[in-house]
């Protein structure tokens, strides 16, 4: 047993090593995990500088340079990526609640998987198992270079309503088939839009593929990355110059925390499962519960109050505003979802814990054929 593993790629070093690895993602999320270290006086400075390591994609570290000069440079292998780890798991175990119930559940969890992972098939997947193995392989379906993200609506029944994945509208192509060199070339109109065709965006393009054009020329681009850069221009245009320099310098975490969904040639997962049910004029979702591999935006959870789902069942643990806001509207006529982090077993580890080995029948016939020789030999 290994105690944590913090970078995807050590993940998937002993997945490739060992046919019989599984990464237990024990978690709480984050009101609790905030509340247990102030329990252990961690004030609020600390628990800021912890959360931006945990959430940090790639870290910094320094490098000599002719030994007398350093510079900065980013270390995709060596930092941790304790978001990307979380959803890479093969079982989640929900560790929120402090009590001895609680504990319980989280012991009988524990010796769950350990059992099936010893003996394969020995009971089936819960509901929420199997709707939300169905939303972790919907993900695979969606066109974006960025995230991909699955979701399932089910009624109140526990029935599929709709299914869905982060993608452009039906019809329009995935921006993994988009690349820089067909936009600058021939800007086919039936892949990208007028506005990406116009001057002024190819321009931003083409000065990004002139900084590394063995690259980028094959290499599918994310509009909306190109799109903030062009908005922040416009944005320095408005700004006085003896502060113009000066915020240049920070434009990179300006761009980080900068977020316009209404920039994103794709629709949301959550959204797509959603319209995908009035699309073929399905049941109504009154009730019903939504799976996400990811914790719903600010978008996705107002249409989800709209709809009145009265529960969400989610892998990423790190939401944003909507969870304070959102859902954290409250009134005689205003109940949120009740929200809870997925407990269970998916991705390829779904089918090696719940596919037996033998059908149970055949495995009884073979131990009970073995336990009458036993007895005819004086066992």
């Amino acid at each position: 047993m290994i105690d944590a593993l913090r970078n995807s790629y050590e993940i998937e070093f002993f997945r490739a090593r060992y046919n019989a690895f599984y990464l237990f993602s024990i978690l709480a999320s984050e009101p609790v995990r905030k509340r247990r270290l102030d329990e252990q006086g961690v004030n609020e400075e600390e628990y800021k500088a912890i959360k931006k390591e945990e959430e940090a994609k790639t870290a910094e570290y320094l490098v000599s340079k002719n030994k007398k000069e350093t510079k900065k440079q980013q270390d995709p292998f060596g930092s941790q990526k304790i978001i990307e780890c979380i959803s890479r798991g093969d079982v989640f175990i929900n560790n929120d609640r402090n009590s001895e119930e609680a504990k319980a559940k989280l012991r009988y969890q524990l010796m769950k998987y350990v059992a099936l992972i010893r003996h394969p098939g020995l009971v089936t997947p819960t509901n929420d198992e199997r709707s939300m193995q169905i939303a972790f392989t919907a993900r695979y379906s969606s066109g974006c270079i960025s995230r991909q993200v699955g979701a399932v609506v089910v009624g109140q029944e526990g029935y599929i309503r709709g299914m869905g994945w982060n993608d452009p509208p039906e019809g329009f192509i995935p921006c993994l088939y988009r690349t820089h060199k067909e936009l600058i070339v021939c800007g086919d109109k039936n892949l990208f839009s007028n506005y990406e065709r116009n001057i002024h965006f190819i321009k931003r393009i083409k000065e990004e593929k002139q900084k590394n054009p063995a690259l980028l020329d094959n290499a599918p681009f994310c509009f909306k990355d190109y799109q903030k850069n062009i908005e922040f221009d416009e944005f320095l245009e408005n700004i006085e110059k003896d502060k113009k320099e000066n915020i240049k310098k920070h434009k990179d975490k300006i761009l980080k925390f900068y977020k316009n969904p209404s920039r994103e040639r794709a629709l949301h997962a959550e959204e797509n499962a959603f319209l995908q049910i009035t699309k073929v004029g399905g049941e109504p979702v009154v009730g019903g519960t939504l799976y996400s591999t990811a914790f719903p935006c600010q978008l996705c959870a107002k249409k989800s109050m709209q709809l009145k789902i009265k529960r969400i069942v989610y892998i990423d643990p790190y939401p944003d505003i909507a969870l304070t806001h959102t859902f954290g509207t409250y009134g005689e006529e205003v109940e949120p979802p009740k929200l809870e982090m997925f407990s269970g077993a998916i991705g390829p580890a779904y089918f090696k814990l719940f596919a037996p080995f033998l059908p149970v029948k055949d495995e009884l016939k073979i131990l009970l054929e073995e336990g009458e020789e036993g007895k005819s030999n004086g066992g």
